[in-house]
């Protein structure tokens, strides 16, 4: 056989498949598996209590994710609550938790609401090695709703949902499992899960490699979720009377406005059950806090980077009392309203 048969015959396939098949798998297996493939704990200095806020209270338990893992779950009230209706709470992605955004259910306590959070699969203080993926977020925050509905002192009030990014794809993507859901805000949330992989992806190995991985990250998608890998924030809104508020900056590095905000508000924008904020220079992490707490943070972040002794720079940098009463009470005052008005 001559060389160049062997090249056409044997090489040249060897080398296809190798290009096209090889190659793309082993790139969608690793960013998957770099993703997702770890816990996230809590970790300093995010770490609050709940005697940072005074008269608050905290009820922790457990409930079983849609793999039987152990979630573990808090209730906030307090003794002074006249309650109006349930807050849950979804956090984001690889933050360690709710724990750091307990302000949240500051806020809502001390407006009459029961505050109900959780740590997702893999985060804080709930079991699991790993996060499985992005659709991962809605499955446990249904399992958590679901969950609610069984706590005698809560489950006849009406129920409010809060996300933030991953968080937020989640409490949008679940209403087409929960149409019950009076009313829910997304802030710097997304729209579907395999948008959101190509992005990551991009930003890993560039748009080329990238392109040749789309199947094969669908794949494992639906590998991981089967008929799941449908669930969008989109399809769920569409499924669900709930007034709904959508927030993000436009600033935003790790979620593009066009991968959410700007999807949503081609759809509902003459929908009046909707409301729209956006903001120029919020980035994503933080998007929730005041200014001056904002910037206090995202300045120790940048810090940390620099430095390799970390309790030296937290010492520095990072105000902790600036951070528990760190929230935009502005923006929280119009997703209390937006509430108050879907009892």
């Amino acid at each position: 056989m001559s060389k160049k048969k062997i090249f056409l015959t044997i090489i040249l396939p060897f080398l296809a498949i190798l290009f096209f098949f090889i190659a793309p798998l082993t790139i969608a297996e690793t960013i998957n598996s770099f993703i997702f493939n770890k816990r996230c704990d809590q970790k300093e200095p995010y770490i609050l209590k709940v005697s940072d806020y005074k008269g608050l209270k905290c009820e922790e338990s457990t409930f079983k994710s849609d793999r039987n893992k152990e979630l573990h779950a808090y209730l906030y009230s307090s003794d002074t609550i006249t309650p109006k209706g349930v807050v849950i709470y979804a956090h984001g992605f690889d933050c360690g938790g709710s724990n750091s955004t307990m302000m949240f259910a500051d806020f809502f306590v001390k407006n009459d609401y029961y505050y109900f959070t959780y740590d997702a699969t893999a985060n804080g203080l709930s079991k699991g090695t790993d996060q499985n993926g992005l659709i991962q977020g809605v499955l446990d925050l249904d399992q958590a709703i679901s969950y609610v509905k069984t706590i005698d002192k809560i489950k006849n009030f009406p129920l409010m949902l809060l996300g933030h990014s991953w968080g937020g794809f989640s409490v949008c993507s679940v209403l087409a499992k929960h149409p019950d859901v009076k009313a829910v805000c997304s802030m710097s949330g997304f729209n579907n899960a395999n948008d959101l992989m190509i992005n990551s992806s991009k930003k890993y190995v560039g748009d080329f490699f990238t392109n040749l991985s789309v199947p094969y990250l669908k794949l494992y998608e639906r590998m991981e979720f089967h008929s799941n890998t449908k669930l969008s924030s989109l399809n769920g809104l569409k499924n669900s009377n709930c007034n709904c508020l959508i927030v993000h900056s436009i600033d935003d590095e790790v979620i593009d406005m066009d991968y959410g905000y700007n999807k949503y508000f081609r759809e509902f924008r003459n929908d009046s059950r909707f409301k729209f904020i956006q903001y120029d220079n919020r980035g994503h992490g933080f998007v929730f806090l005041k200014d001056d707490a904002r910037e206090m943070v995202y300045n120790y972040e940048e810090k940390i980077k620099e430095s390799k002794n970390k309790d030296e720079v937290i010492k520095e940098y990072f105000d902790k009392d600036l951070f528990i009463n760190g929230l935009d009470t502005n923006l929280f005052d119009q997703i209390l309203e937006m509430y108050n008005n879907s009892r």
